[in-house]
């Protein structure tokens, strides 16, 4: 843990000494080429009884993947996706989700044959055919209770499944111990396989006398009392990485040049990446780092790219429900990185260290915004770019707590 003192991209990108590509192992787990539930975030991240929280996918389709030499549009994120959710599965018996999946059938028996055409759901209902999730945690969820340094907080854990297709969802008769849906073509009808088709369960907590909160990235100080989307508009395009999914737009690689030199990866001994305009011939680019492919074939032509995260140190504490800090015990917090190209030599899986809570003592923080100047950084290790040329490689940072807390970034890449 360290104070901010620099302006840092939340990205980082330093090239590193080229290495030879022969031997290394890419783990396919990391490497997205089919469609891909990376995260569920809900926001807030607890709730409390009564209290509402909106669930969303890091959904990704790397079915164009750029190592299979596709380079589509679509390549990396496909919007064409049905997604369905199954909620009402409140602190089942033995805490087993898989208990709450013989309601599920019931639901479905006065649904049209494609869900999305259906009109039963609601933002208020157990079952939705949407991009997001409405939860709504019952008056009665804190079934259950621990002790914390003597005192007694109530808690309950709630699921809620998720089905993601990409093609169209529709319900699957006589199946109560799994999720009672299909994926088929849009087209053809014909059965989608699992790579086009994701079912999944994501885990609530709701507590009585405490909060937590989804990790939070630090904004650059330049940026100070800007929204994420007008930082994301300004010079140089390296602030562009402050906002997940944006970045400075573009039509021509000169349109990035301004400020490319300053990029703040230099600040961790790299030198700073030259920016292009990852568009793929269209006029609604964005900028990104320019990185040489890999020639397998080639020794010493792989360049290694350090990935790095920078998170509010916020992240890591609870706070009371009126948003008091609460520093012991901290919260444990990790890292996981994955890629539609390239590979990772080796496990992008890292554990974010905590900082000593005697920090902050006699410096009068109690409220999160107190400890806005204070960041941790950790990487994911070192991105190898893909052998074909590419505007489409994307990389996506998932941070996550032990408490159910979850945030993500995406960065592109062109590759040339």
């Amino acid at each position: 843990m360290r104070r901010a003192s620099t302006l840092r991209i939340l990205l980082l990108t330093a090239p590193l000494l080229p290495v030879a590509c022969h031997g290394v192992s890419w783990p396919s787990e990391r490497i997205v080429r089919s469609l891909r539930v990376l995260a569920v975030q809900a926001e807030p991240a607890s709730v409390t009884p009564g209290q509402s929280s909106e669930l969303s996918l890091l959904l990704v389709d790397g079915i164009d993947s750029p190592n299979d030499s596709i380079d589509g549009p679509d390549a990396g994120v496909n919007p064409n996706i049905d997604v369905a959710w199954f909620g009402a599965c409140d602190n089942p018996p033995r805490n087993d989700p898989s208990k709450c999946l013989g309601q599920y059938a019931g639901w479905l028996d006065r649904i049209s044959p494609v869900l999305a055409d259906h009109s039963l759901s609601s933002t208020s209902a157990p079952f939705q055919v949407a991009q997001t999730f409405q939860y709504n945690a019952p008056e009665n969820v804190l079934q259950n209770e621990v002790t914390v340094g003597g005192v007694t907080i109530h808690y309950g854990n709630s699921y809620v499944y998720f089905a993601a297709c990409a093609g169209k969802l529709v319900p699957a008769a006589g199946l109560t111990d799994q999720l009672p849906v299909q994926c088929r073509d849009r087209s053809s009808n014909a059965l989608l396989d699992q790579s086009r088709f994701v079912v999944g369960v994501t885990t609530l907590y709701a507590y009585d006398k405490i909060l937590n909160h989804n990790p939070l990235f630090p904004v650059p100080r330049k940026c100070s009392g800007q929204s994420l989307a007008q930082c994301a508009m300004q010079q140089p395009p390296q602030y562009a990485s402050a906002a997940p999914y944006s970045g400075k737009a573009c039509s021509v690689d000169s349109d990035c040049y301004s400020g490319s030199g300053s990029s703040a990866a230099s600040e961790e001994g790299g030198v700073p990446p030259v920016w292009a305009c990852a568009s793929n011939g269209a006029s609604n680019g964005v900028c990104a780092p320019l990185v040489h492919p890999c020639t397998k074939n080639v020794p010493g032509s792989c360049g290694l790219y350090d990935v790095g995260v920078e998170v509010g140190v916020a992240s890591f504490f609870l706070t009371g429900l009126d948003e008091t800090l609460i520093f012991n015990p901290p919260k444990s917090l990790w890292i996981d990185c994955y890629a539609n190209a390239g590979g990772w030599p080796d496990n992008p899986h890292y554990g974010f260290s905590a900082p000593p809570v005697s920090e902050f003592a006699g410096r009068n923080i109690s409220k999160p915004a107190d400890l806005d100047n204070y960041t941790a950084m950790e990487g994911c290790g070192y991105w190898q770019p893909p052998a074909q040329p590419t505007d489409q490689a994307r990389v996506w940072a998932v941070i996550r707590d032990d408490r159910g807390g979850i945030a993500w970034l995406e960065k592109r890449f062109v590759v040339r």
